[in-house]
């Protein structure tokens, strides 16, 4: 069973334990600790596969460069829960996210060598690599967590170094006539998910934040949004792929940016219209909706493929 779960349903555990970060943000606690439990759920299953074949997960890696970049989601994953387990064990949690950070920097140092120094192919560069450059970022966001914003800082710069590094090469491909394949298409909404990580990092990383840089890049990671919207009727008519899994933290994370951007102003008494209150709930809604829709779709998805092949490999 364990072995028909997809790598980048590590997506889906980051979808879920950020969109009850998301939800607490406005008040919402026991569906804080609801999405939570059910990132554990996924992340234990995940694990269960990756301990049972750990030559699958590492045929994945080291043969695609879209699912080595996708297993950043992992790391993000286990940032965003160790902040979850400071509850219980602040120790415990504090050690989990060196440890994530250490394999974090590790996959970000391997996946350079290999997919770029070594074995460079423009044609696949999609926006699933902004997974390893520039999600490195939320390292950034969880570091206050944990005492840690000297460390946010550094990494806050090499996460907005290395996404425009990224970002050249992605636009790139983007431009040439080839057609982007069917399987891939929904990457397209992590357009929206890297800049606002950045942006959540900023946030979090500095303390002083001088009110033209902020505004400026809130409205280009507005702007990212927009863009996505428009493609997002398009790319939710396209059949089930574990692709799917960028139709969720990519608008959580979007939500996230714009209530912190908020919450700031707020802090140095610089009032807004509450056109952006609603536009936050607004953004907050389609998030959750999405979150829970490509949780389905996964759990469909998971489960036709076993009962499919229970005949056929018992052992699975």
């Amino acid at each position: 069973m364990f072995r028909k779960i997809p790598l980048p349903t590590v997506a889906v555990v980051l979808a879920l334990s950020a969109t009850g970060g998301l939800l607490r943000l406005q008040g919402f606690v026991a569906l804080y600790w609801l999405f939570g439990a059910a990132a554990a759920i996924f992340l234990l299953a995940f694990l269960l596969k990756a301990l049972r074949y750990p030559r699958d997960i590492w045929t994945d890696i080291s043969g695609s460069s879209i699912l080595a970049s996708v297993s950043g989601a992992f790391f993000m994953a286990l940032m965003q829960l160790a902040v979850y387990l400071k509850a219980f064990s602040p120790q415990a949690a504090m050690q989990l996210w060196y440890l994530t950070l250490i394999g974090y920097t590790l996959l970000f140092l391997w996946f350079t060598w290999h997919y770029i120094l070594r074995n460079l192919n423009l044609q696949q560069f999609y926006p699933a690599y902004f997974l390893i450059y520039g999600g490195i970022a939320l390292t950034s966001v969880t570091a206050p967590q944990f005492g840690a914003d000297g460390i946010g800082r550094i990494v806050f710069w090499v996460a907005l170094l290395s996404f425009c590094g990224a970002l050249a090469g992605v636009l790139y491909r983007y431009s040439r006539p080839e057609p982007i394949p069917q399987p891939f298409q929904p990457f397209f909404c992590l357009f929206t998910a890297a800049p606002n990580l950045i942006l959540a990092a900023y946030l979090a990383a500095f303390s002083y934040k001088p009110l033209s840089i902020l505004l400026t890049a809130q409205l280009i990671v507005q702007l990212c949004y927009l863009l996505v919207l428009t493609q997002l009727p398009r790319l939710l008519r396209i059949p089930f792929y574990p692709s799917y899994a960028a139709f969720s933290f990519s608008f959580v994370i979007t939500a996230y940016t714009l209530l912190q951007t908020l919450a700031y102003l707020e802090k140095i008494g610089i009032a807004y219209a509450p056109f952006f209150t609603w536009l936050a709930a607004a953004e907050s809604l389609l998030a959750v909706f999405l979150v829970l829709y490509v949780t389905v779709c996964y759990t469909s998805f998971v489960i036709d493929r076993c009962f499919r092949c229970q005949h056929t490999k018992p052992n699975d």
